[in-house]
């Protein structure tokens, strides 16, 4: 009886020990409906934000000197991007890689600058979360095949492509891994179930065109009733 018990107790710790396994096997990510990307899209291009645009440009780096204010256009594409999940970090049994962050419609100024405009869904809809400059979300999507999916880790700024049950890593960040290395999910799992624990990334948080404007290299941040420049650090290419 002894013996059954202690066989009983041994199981019950192997079970225990491949939870974080079956966690990370491939869960699809969310799909958007077409009425979502273009609602995205629609609210993006929205007239009420050309003067937010306008701001961002007036402050963001590569202004010509002297200039007048550049004429700008946004786009008619959206790229969903995937944040990190913290239940996948967890190693919750059934969770996903990743959860919806955004969706990203790039804009483009005469000038020659870009920016990428984060549209998030709020109540009633989708709404404005944020400017960056750069369009890091449609170049890193250009290239991935139909049916890959874009994923963020926030806190390292790593940049990866999901498909089936494998990452591929777009821009290295400050992450574990190399940029174009291959990983499979459970392996993934475990790395950032080390490096984050407890402190795993939050989702995306709502924001209005005047609290933050950022991300992509720059930042224009509300601040004592102007703006604030912030500028954030690139990661690394993956080789093409």
């Amino acid at each position: 009886m002894v013996l059954k018990k202690a066989l009983a107790v041994m199981v019950l710790g192997l079970a225990w020990l491949f939870v974080p396994c079956a966690a990370a096997r491939a869960v699809a990510l969310p799909e958007l409906s077409t009425e979502d990307v273009a609602a995205a899209v629609r609210a993006a291009s929205d007239p009420g934000l050309a003067s937010t645009l306008g701001r961002f440009f007036d402050h963001a780096p590569g202004k010509p000197a002297g200039g007048a204010a550049p004429e700008i256009t946004v786009g008619t594409t959206a790229v969903p991007v995937y944040e990190l999940a913290r239940e996948f970090v967890a190693g919750v049994p059934g969770a996903g890689v990743g959860r919806l962050g955004y969706q990203a419609v790039s804009a483009r100024a005469s000038d020659g600058r870009s920016a990428t405009v984060w549209i998030v869904r709020a109540k009633g809809g989708w709404k404005l979360g944020n400017i960056a400059s750069g369009d890091r979300e449609h170049a890193l999507s250009a290239a991935l095949p139909a049916g890959t999916k874009l994923l963020r880790e926030s806190q390292s700024d790593a940049w990866y492509a999901v498909s089936g049950d494998e990452v591929k890593v777009l821009r290295a960040g400050r992450g574990a891994f190399a940029p174009g290395s291959v990983h499979s999910l459970e392996e993934y799992q475990r790395v950032v179930s080390e490096r984050y624990g407890k402190a795993a990334p939050e989702p995306v948080e709502e924001a209005g065109p005047d609290s933050a404007l950022m991300a992509g290299g720059v930042a224009l941040v509300a601040f004592g009733g102007g703006y604030l420049l912030v500028r954030r650090k690139k990661g690394r290419a993956a080789p093409q």
